[in-house]
């Protein structure tokens, strides 16, 4: 005997998403992180239009020189913060 397999609803096609739409900003949580921060690098320098924050409390697995690649950029900006301090 199987179980169902449950699955997550799939993302909205692209077809679905407003036309044109562009973020003026998106906040990364914990994005000084290995994975976090080359998805952070790729997208300040692919999208030099939108505003990119780095929100990440700088634990044993982040280190701030992950993102130093992309400090200078004009639309990125590195916020030393817990999310949980809110």
């Amino acid at each position: 005997r199987f179980l169902p397999l449950l699955l997550a609803p799939a993302p909205p096609s692209p077809s679905m998403m407003p036309t044109g739409y562009r973020p003026k900003s998106v906040l990364i949580t914990g994005g000084a992180g290995f994975i976090a921060s080359n998805v952070t690098i790729l997208l300040v320098n692919k999208h030099p239009e939108t505003k990119f924050i780095v929100l990440d409390k700088l634990d044993y697995c982040a280190n701030l020189k992950n993102l130093a690649p992309v400090k200078r950029f004009k639309n990125f900006e590195f916020v030393k913060g817990d999310i949980m301090s809110a």
